[in-house]
């Protein structure tokens, strides 16, 4: 369908001026006329009295008494212009009397075809008058700088002029007011799609859910589309027409058309677009229309091109864009996609927000504050952006700034430093030969993998409803946990143990597991820095994959139970309390290690004593039987409070009885200066 409708020009708009024009009726003397709906008692001499001083009153009367009276033109001698109502006309500014231009306003449009006035263009496409104007003296004068010349002609009928600030439309990109004309465009019908449309987005996943009213609400208020465009590039809309205008077409030209674009390329209708034509049709005075279509068209139909043309699966499992897009591409998509297809062109549709500045203000070159993300990078690093997106509620607008990336780039070094140490105390096993079963590993140990297996679940989870802030976190959280207890209590054993002994081979079992599962759990939004721990690790000799991107998941039925132990939480309980006190002694300088320290326990939680002196990285652990024994311990530690009570479970923490290993640096030695019995046994089997 092809019919008027609004064209925009980028053009400048240098003075804007209100004008009051005295017609031929008793108006230079009356009160301001009312809307006919209005019953503010506002009046031209109210408005107006103190800028082109007294008024006198001759009646007031309302505005639909002046509705359908007629009036002279005041530079055309003659010429008779209707006054009508117009909802758009407010008593907020001016003085209710306002020019209407049917061709060149959206407002002035619709009242144009309500009283069925002329559709007349007076601007050309370069925005001058056209080379015919009814007032010669305006012909061919670009319109934005005729406005001191109209005011000259006025003359005495000109009452009063200013400037005054009002809203108007703008181009974006140039920042400059656009100039609206009326011109010939291609209109799609909507009226008998829109129903079928928002019923099938009852079928489609919306992240966020609010995003699916929104859409729905685009759709159901849309009658038609506007889908040509004025332009020197884009897609052609392929009509021929006579020179009456009119265009011509039937299904034999159409035909023609289709077979010729689809030899030579769209590109042909702007060099040879005759060859379309069927032969007797040719040289007939048909004119090849210059019209493009509008983009949101071109990607509207991207279903076709992306997926069924290749031969790929339709629907699409996902659209990905931002919440501007409700009334742009997912629309256009789900429109086109209906009316050829009859379903919506996808499953699932995620909308994210806008980047902001730091203090939540829109970004824009003119004021300075665009973060420019090749300048993130080339500091930074890729991934170190790409984890700032992952933090981000996406589904909101998020801010960026220096203090924000700087707080990734911290979590970035975090983690790159727990997988160098997992790399680097893994390196020297061979999981084919030397890894140890589930059954052979302690409770510390299958402790680590149950909450790597848990970790895995619930990031898959995440990943699979796009909650990419909460797999951030998780990440985050992850390696702080690990490394504040995990790899910490491992420390002596990789170090001080044989190097092939089961205890160290154990440690390096889980670390291979956690590294590969951690480093794959963080692949989709650490690319850079996954692939390049994958290859620089003995994870490639174990997985035997060229890439990380060629890996499944580690097998999880490696974990028999998936469920931590009670005992083990118990001692997780009171290692949470330990902790606090030997922060304390720290603080007030009474130790500088934990191992200097022992733990006498009133109570047994049924723990191998040498699991719980590694669980709690102290030198040794006793167990009182007798609440008398236990209360007659002596404080031996300094002025604090050495007593710990966790559950049902009372402890106390007093200094090693022993010296400390030279070696291993822990207090089970002894003789002082000598090695405690592990150490010695290890340099001795070493010799």
């Amino acid at each position: 369908m092809r019919s008027y409708g609004p064209q925009l020009h980028g053009h400048y708009l240098r003075t804007k001026r209100c004008v009051t024009i005295r017609i031929k009726l008793t108006l230079q003397q009356v009160t301001r006329p009312l809307n006919p709906h209005s019953s503010s008692p506002k009046t031209c001499s109210t408005l107006y009295k103190k800028k082109i001083g007294h008024l006198t009153a001759r009646r007031e009367m309302k505005g639909s008494e002046l509705e359908n009276l007629t009036c002279e033109h005041p530079l055309i001698p003659g010429k008779l212009v209707p006054m009508l109502h117009g909802d758009h006309v407010t008593m907020d500014a001016g003085t209710g009397l306002v020019h209407t231009a049917p061709s060149h306003g959206h407002d002035d449009f619709h009242v144009g075809k309500k009283h069925s006035l002329p559709l007349a263009c007076l601007i050309d496409n370069k925005g001058c008058y056209l080379h015919d104007h009814p007032i010669p003296s305006l012909r061919s004068l670009f319109a934005y700088k005729s406005h001191d010349l109209i005011f000259e002609m006025l003359g005495p009928k000109l009452i009063q002029s200013e400037k005054y600030k009002h809203r108007y439309p703008y181009d974006w990109r140039t920042n400059k007011p656009i100039m609206i004309r009326a011109t010939w465009q291609w209109f799609a019908d909507l009226k008998g799609l829109k129903k079928q449309s928002t019923q099938a987005l009852d079928a489609i996943e919306f992240i966020p859910q609010k995003a699916k009213d929104r859409l729905a609400n685009y759709v159901e208020k849309r009658d038609d589309w506007c889908i040509s465009r004025q332009r020197n590039w884009g897609v052609p809309i392929p009509a021929f027409y006579d020179q009456n205008d009119a265009e011509v077409t039937n299904d034999r030209i159409m035909s023609f058309i289709i077979r010729g674009i689809r030899e030579k390329g769209s590109d042909v209708w702007w060099s040879d677009p005759y060859s379309l034509l069927p032969p007797e049709h040719r040289n007939q005075g048909l004119v090849a229309g210059t019209d493009t279509l509008d983009v949101w068209f071109d990607s509207g139909t991207s279903w076709n091109g992306a997926l069924r043309s290749r031969g790929i699966s339709f629907p699409a499992d996902l659209y990905l864009e931002g919440s501007d897009q409700h009334r742009g591409w997912f629309q256009s998509s789900l429109l086109t996609s209906m009316a050829f297809m009859g379903e919506a062109p996808y499953r699932s549709i995620l909308t994210h927000g806008f980047v902001l500045d730091e203090h939540g203000k829109k970004m824009s070159k003119s004021v300075g504050n665009v973060i420019d993300p090749q300048n993130v990078i080339v500091k930074y690093g890729a991934d170190a952006l790409r984890l700032w997106v992952a933090s981000s509620n996406f589904t909101e607008d998020v801010s960026i700034g220096p203090n924000v990336i700087e707080i990734e780039v911290n979590l970035l070094k975090k983690i790159r430093n727990t997988c160098k140490f997992l790399i680097c105390n893994s390196d020297d096993i061979d999981m084919k030969c030397d890894s140890v079963g589930w059954d052979e590993l302690n409770m510390i140990d299958q402790y680590a993998l149950q909450r790597m297996h848990q970790y895995v679940i619930q990031i898959g989870e995440f990943y699979e409803c796009y909650q990419f802030f909460k797999v951030h976190n998780l990440i985050q959280s992850f390696t702080h946990e690990i490394s504040s207890f995990y790899l910490d209590v491992c420390k002596d054993v990789l170090y001080a143990d044989e190097i092939d002994s089961k205890r160290r081979r154990a440690c390096q079992t889980v670390f291979c597991y956690i590294l590969f599962n951690f480093v794959k759990s963080m692949a989709p939004i650490l690319p850079h820095t996954a692939e390049s721990i994958y290859q620089n690790s003995t994870l490639k000799r174990f997985m035997a994959r060229d890439s990380l991107f060629e890996c499944e998941w580690m097998e999880s039925s490696f974990v028999k139970h998936v469920q931590v132990d009670p005992r083990m939480q118990k001692v997780l309980d009171i290692r949470d309390v330990m902790n606090k006190m030997f922060d304390r002694m720290r603080v007030e300088k009474l130790i500088k290690s934990t191992n200097e320290l022992m733990i006498v326990m009133n109570g047994d939680i049924d723990v191998d004593f040498e699991l719980l002196k590694i669980a709690w990285i102290v030198s040794g652990v006793e167990v009182c039987l007798d609440k008398n024994e236990f209360d007659n311990v002596v404080n031996d530690v300094g002025q604090v409070d050495v007593l710990g009570v966790c559950g049902d479970v009372e402890f106390k923490v007093c200094r090693s009885k022993l010296h400390k290993c030279p070696r291993c640096w822990r207090f089970d030695s002894d003789k002082e200066l000598e090695l405690c019995s592990r150490c010695d046994g290890v340099l001795h089997n070493k010799h």
